[in-house]
């Protein structure tokens, strides 16, 4: 039998995916990129959220500042180290949300810059429903999110030098 190409084929997939892909923002989980704008700059980071995430149960935080060999601005690196490649090996050992945010090259998370583009990808991630829209609402208002238990948070890393 003789395969018939269609040229529209390729454009009705794509279409297809773009509405699955859009229409799946409402219970975005795993690893999701983010980004967060201070003055004139765009810091990438990542948030990891569990699958089976849900705001009637409470989550424990955790804000993971990587090492020095992960700086950069791809907002990637940063999670195939540490927790994250942890993460990726035993998904099933982090029942939390994990924030990844990433030190620039040549600087350091001792420096303000970087102190502010970390805690500000934390307050954003933890601001409202992470399965809604992470920059919907400011920080403030939402810190009472029944769905991320602020006393249980953390902040590991790995040795910066």
């Amino acid at each position: 039998m003789k395969a018939i190409y269609n040229p529209a084929a390729p454009i009705l997939l794509s279409a297809i995916f773009f509405v699955m892909a859009s229409g799946a923002r409402a219970d975005e989980t795993g690893f999701l990129n983010r980004t967060d704008k201070i003055g004139n700059d765009t810091y990438r980071y990542q948030v990891y959220v569990p699958r089976d995430w849900s705001k009637n149960r409470k989550w424990p935080v955790i804000l993971f500042l990587h090492g020095a060999g992960e700086r950069g601005d791809d907002g990637f690196v940063q999670t195939e180290v540490g927790i994250g490649g942890a993460i990726r090996r035993h998904v099933d050992r982090f029942p939390a949300v994990v924030v990844m945010p990433q030190c620039r090259k040549n600087l350091w998370w001792t420096q303000d810059a970087m102190q502010e583009q970390a805690f500000a990808a934390f307050e954003q991630s933890v601001a409202v429903d992470p399965n809604v829209d992470p920059y919907a609402e400011a920080a403030k208002k939402n810190r009472q999110d029944p769905g991320l238990d602020l006393s249980r948070r953390r902040g590991p890393g790995c040795p910066a030098g």
